[in-house]
């Protein structure tokens, strides 16, 4: 059963897509029992493994977080400090990066951990002859995207002899994480939206790598729907209150409320 949030966990989701790829089949219920009866096309567990269904599972769920990332980066948005220590200008970036966002300094005289507004933007340089008389920004370093590695453009200790803790802000957007365990839920924003559109993408993949030849409008109808409305959740993640302005009674017919 789903959990409290109304979602479902990897086994649950292997289920629900082994239930649409039976439905897809020439079908009769019983109109006492109720049961239903027909020449399975797919759905069969001899044909999907655990192991495939969650190989495609996680397939879709990475292309849908793309598709939420597309529309709303901020969905994504993750922060992570780093300490700007004397003689080190390369720093690993997070391994759950998709995209870089940007980089801030923070001046060494202020303690950590410092205020937002106590952290200015690095300026990215890629090709510079001459990083240490470069003069575009003051009183921090640039920086450089090399591989997996940011790399500063000069040493921090030129800006201080001792570490910069929590000198480097980094702010990205981060990968959706697997789901390797039955009992794992999807943990993104609009889970419950996710989940459906990522049954029904599975269910869609599944039945092209099949030879049977299936109907599958319906399956497509349903998937479109639900990608449809996981797209206007995300446009509208923030809807700021509605602002009305009433203005004050007006007495004995004047707006100062005098006679």
């Amino acid at each position: 059963m789903p959990d409290e949030f109304n979602r479902y966990n990897l086994a649950e989701l292997r289920a629900y897509v082994l239930r649409n790829l039976a439905s897809l089949r020439a079908q009769v219920v019983d109109p006492i029992s109720g049961q239903e009866s027909g020449t399975t096309y797919l759905g069969l567990n001899a044909q999907y493994s655990a192991q495939d269904l969650n190989l495609r599972i996680n397939s879709s769920l990475t292309k849908t977080s793309l598709l939420l990332n597309a529309e709303n980066e901020t969905l994504y948005a993750k922060e992570v400090f780093y300490d700007a220590a004397p003689g080190q200008v390369q720093y690993a970036l997070p391994p759950d990066m998709c995209q870089l966002r940007g980089l801030w300094w923070k001046n060494p005289g202020i303690a950590a951990p410092a205020s937002p507004d106590s952290y200015r933007l690095m300026s990215y340089q890629d090709e510079i002859e001459a990083p240490h008389g470069f003069s575009g920004q003051v009183g921090r370093p640039t920086w450089r995207r090399v591989g997996a590695q940011i790399v500063l453009n000069q040493d921090p200790v030129d800006f201080s002899p001792a570490i910069n803790i929590q000198g480097i802000w980094v702010r990205y957007i981060r990968w959706e994480r697997f789901l390797n365990d039955d009992d794992d839920y999807i943990s993104l924003p609009y889970a419950q939206i996710v989940q459906e559109v990522v049954a029904w993408d599975a269910t869609m993949d599944c039945i092209k790598t099949q030879d049977e030849m299936v109907d599958a409008s319906g399956v497509a109808t349903t998937l479109a729907y639900w990608n449809q409305q996981l797209e206007i959740q995300a446009r509208n993640s923030y809807r700021p209150p509605e602002i009305r302005l009433i203005g004050p009674t007006y007495h004995y017919l004047t707006f100062s409320g005098r006679r």
